[in-house]
């Protein structure tokens, strides 16, 4: 298997042949180039030390295919952390790891704020997609010319799909389908 070019991240796991936890965190490669037959079956699951590959592989446990998924995906968007997060979205409404790709992305209509504080994100989430959807009514608003028109901008992009990413920094992904 070609060395990947990106860091997905450490992983734990659990060798049925000695019944007990494998005493070491492997690496993406590890877990790639481990010998089923040699070395015993095993389970493998992220460690935590990558939350985009924490978010991409939530289960229990994950096949040796579904890291090298991770690992394509994370090669094809380039360890971009808005594309992940975007990936991160396309997962969590169900697509499979290998419908994950840099084409079905850029397909998406998702819009990825951040990094930043939760509250920051949705006010700049709220008035950029008010700005980009209905310029006019955004016109009108920032003119103040109608008294007592109001935006909420909690309201606002409560209206659409949202994921907070609860990552270190912060992502809110916005899907305006």
């Amino acid at each position: 298997m070609e060395r990947n070019e990106y860091d997905i991240g450490r992983f734990e796991g659990f060798n049925f042949r000695h019944q007990s936890a494998i005493d070491h965190i492997l690496t993406a490669q590890q877990v790639l180039d481990w010998d089923h037959d040699a070395d015993g079956e095993a389970e493998f699951w992220p460690h935590g030390c990558n939350p985009f590959t924490s978010y991409l592989l939530p289960n229990n446990s994950c096949t040796d295919g579904e890291v090298r998924e991770v690992v394509r995906i994370v090669e094809e968007l380039d360890g971009r952390p808005e594309e992940l997060a975007k990936a991160i979205y396309m997962r969590d409404c169900g697509a499979s790891l290998e419908d994950i790709t840099r084409e079905s992305i850029d397909d998406s209509c998702l819009y990825v704020f951040g990094p930043g504080w939760f509250h920051d994100l949705i006010k700049e989430a709220a008035f950029e997609l008010f700005e980009l959807f209905w310029p006019a009514a955004y016109e009108c608003w920032g003119k103040n010319s109608i008294p007592g028109l109001r935006f909420d901008p909690e309201d606002f992009v409560e209206s659409f799909p949202t994921l907070q990413l609860k990552l270190p920094d912060g992502y809110l992904i916005v899907d305006t389908k």
